[in-house]
């Protein structure tokens, strides 16, 4: 896992890089996470792009990172 810093407007908030392939060998991850989506849809569609984020309940992709790796 990796943590970040990030300024969402004027909030700073801790942003967090996972291995969504490999998540689940270490933890479950609650559907709860996901509005409207289950966890096993959004890691397979993170896992399909790496230069992707979630973020609260959306998919976003960024520029301004190389992918973890």
């Amino acid at each position: 896992m990796m943590h970040r810093f990030a300024f969402v407007g004027n909030d700073l908030q801790d942003m967090f890089g996972i291995n969504p392939a490999r998540i689940q060998t270490a933890t479950s991850v609650s559907d709860a996470f996901f509005q409207g989506e289950n966890a096993k849809s959004v890691l397979a569609a993170l896992a399909a792009r790496p230069d992707a984020s979630s973020y609260p309940t959306r998919l976003c992709v960024t520029t301004s990172s190389p992918p973890a790796g």
